[in-house]
């Protein structure tokens, strides 16, 4: 159960029945400075992550990372310091931890690290370098907040304190991180608001942020489910879905953050 704000989001857990797409697409709320573009409309789309694989292969080798209770919901793998390395939740304890393999290919791995055990935390796990170190966003379950963490060294043995990024209503559901323009970035779904919202750090570590951004309102429905966050020509760009309308959407900033 997802604890909020005041007020249950039970309806999380019931499946949505979308009617067929309709004819009239209402203009969305669009924040300055971004632009928004129906990519694939009058689809369903669903149940999509945010950097699941990064690199294909011919033949496949799989590997028990981590075996210890309920573990390996919301992943998420990122080259770090030339291994890869996957965030996740521990659902047993309802921790967010890490782990980094011991050689470039993944054949062995280290000992996971719990990064954060503070509540009922690391759902919507989002896992990238930022300013040589790895960094995680995710949701803070037990308080439904946006929350970024980032580790003390290249490799993620020992890890510094979360920041909260985003308290404002039920937030940080389906992140997505990246560093835009050297600092580290967001895309994240704003479930008070049925909205896409965007965060980005003004220190490179992350220590500190910005006010965040509506980058698109979805009225009725949420939009900002399954976000993507890349630069794409130097600006940040998301992509994400509109559960109005069944449709995928790609927003893209036009002038610097």
């Amino acid at each position: 159960m997802i604890h909020s704000k005041g007020k249950s989001l039970l309806w999380l857990g019931v499946l949505t029945s979308l009617l067929a797409p309709l004819a009239f697409q209402a203009t969305p709320a669009v924040a300055d400075g971004w632009v928004i573009e129906c990519v694939d409309c009058s689809k369903l789309l669903s149940n999509m992550t945010d950097r699941s694989l990064r690199l294909d292969a011919s033949g496949w080798h799989a590997e028990t990372v981590d075996s210890e209770g309920d573990v390996g919901q919301y992943t998420s793998l990122a080259v770090v310091n030339g291994n890869p390395a996957i965030s996740y939740l521990d659902y047993t304890n309802t921790d967010l931890k890490y782990v980094r393999a011991s050689n470039p290919n993944g054949s062995s791995w280290g000992a996971p690290v719990t990064v954060d055990s503070a509540g009922w935390v690391g759902q919507y796990t989002s896992l990238e370098v930022v300013n040589g170190n790895p960094a995680i966003s995710y949701l803070d379950n037990g308080n439904c907040d946006l929350n970024y963490v980032r580790a003390n060294d290249a490799n993620g043995s020992s890890w510094g304190a979360p920041v909260t990024v985003d308290s404002t209503g039920d937030v940080g559901f389906f992140t997505s991180l990246t560093a835009v323009n050297g600092n580290p970035g967001i895309s994240y779904c704003d479930l008070t608001n049925y909205d896409l919202k965007f965060a980005r750090a003004t220190h490179a570590t992350g220590s500190s942020w910005g006010t965040p951004v509506t980058v698109d309102s979805g009225g009725v429905g949420a939009v900002g489910k399954y976000t993507s966050l890349a630069v794409v020509n130097g600006n940040p760009a998301v992509s994400y879905y509109d559960e109005t309308n069944g449709d995928l959407k790609y927003a893209y900033y036009t002038t610097e953050p």
